[in-house]
C-alpha cells in the first residue's frame, strides 16, 4: 500500500460531507477524520478506495464513513504511518494498517480489520465485524459418463452450489465447455466451467468432467435364412 503512486493529495481534515470515488488518496501529514465521509463507487463493485495518511490519524466522535453504490468494505483500505484512533461512537469501514498504536475508543464501531505494524492495540466496549471478504466457494456437478454425444445434457447453472463469503448477490454463468482426447464423434472428454462473480466483485470457478465413451457395439439383424436347391428339368 505504501509504494502505491498517490493519485490525489487531500487536505488534512476529512469529511464533514465529504465525497469521494475511487482512487489512491494521500495527505502530507497527520491526519483528522470529522463527521461523515461517503465513498461513491459508482456503481462498481470492484471499485478500490485507497488512503496513504503521512502520520497519525485521528476521528472525532460520531464519525461515520459511509459506502455507497456498490462500494464494499472489502476495496477500502487505510494506510497510516502513525497511530489510529477511533473515537467514541463512530463507525469505520475498511482495512486499517498503521505504524503505530491502535485504539478504538468506547462505543465505537469498525467493520472491517485493523491491523498495526508496531504497538499495541487497545479496545474499549466496541464492536468489529470481521472482513468477510474472501472468494466465494463454488462446486460443480459430479463428474459423468455417457455412451453417446446426445446424451450429453446441457449445461445448467443451477446445478452448481455457491457458498459466498461476502453478503449480497452473486451471478453464475456458464464458461464454456473445452473437448479433448477425441477418437471418434462419441469417444472424447469435455471441461465443462461455471464462475460465480459475489456482490464484492471476487470471483471463482469450477469444473466439471464429462467423459463420452462408446462402448456399445451396434445391434446388426442379417436377412432370414435362405435355402435354395437346383430343379432338374
Amino acid at each position: 500500500l505504501a509504494g502505491l503512486t498517490c493519485g490525489t493529495v487531500l487536505g488534512v481534515t476529512l469529511g464533514s460531507g465529504q465525497i469521494l470515488t475511487p482512487d489512491i488518496y494521500c495527505t502530507v501529514a497527520a491526519t483528522t477524520l470529522n463527521g461523515d465521509l461517503t465513498l461513491d463507487a459508482q456503481g462498481d463493485p470492484t471499485a478500490i478506495f485507497i488512503f496513504q495518511i503521512n502520520g497519525a490519524f485521528a476521528t472525532s466522535t460520531f464519525t461515520n464513513v459511509f459506502l455507497v453504490n456498490g462500494a464494499s468494505l472489502c476495496n477500502v483500505y487505510w494506510q497510516i504511518n502513525g497511530a489510529f484512533t477511533l473515537d467514541a461512537s463512530s463507525v469505520f469501514v475498511g482495512t486499517v494498517v498503521a505504524g503505530g498504536a491502535i485504539n478504538l475508543n468506547s462505543g465505537s464501531t469498525l467493520n472491517g480489520r485493523a491491523l498495526t505494524t508496531a504497538g499495541a492495540i487497545s479496545t474499549s466496549s466496541n464492536t468489529v465485524t470481521r472482513s468477510l471478504c474472501l472468494p466465494p466457494m463454488i462446486t460443480c456437478p459430479d463428474p459423468l459418463a455417457v455412451s453417446c454425444a446426445n446424451e450429453v445434457p446441457a449445461a445448467n447453472i443451477n446445478l452448481v452450489t455457491v457458498t459466498a463469503s461476502c453478503p449480497g448477490n452473486y451471478t453464475v454463468i456458464f464458461v464454456g465447455d473445452v473437448i479433448s482426447n477425441q477418437s471418434c464423434p462419441n469417444r472424447y472428454s469435455i471441461t465443462r466451467t461455471y464462475q460465480v462473480t459475489d456482490a464484492c466483485g471476487m470471483t471463482a470457478s469450477c469444473s466439471q468432467s464429462i467423459t463420452v465413451n462408446d462402448q456399445t457395439p451396434p445391434a446388426i439383424t442379417c436377412p432370414a435364412d435362405l435355402v435354395t436347391c437346383d430343379v432338374i428339368p
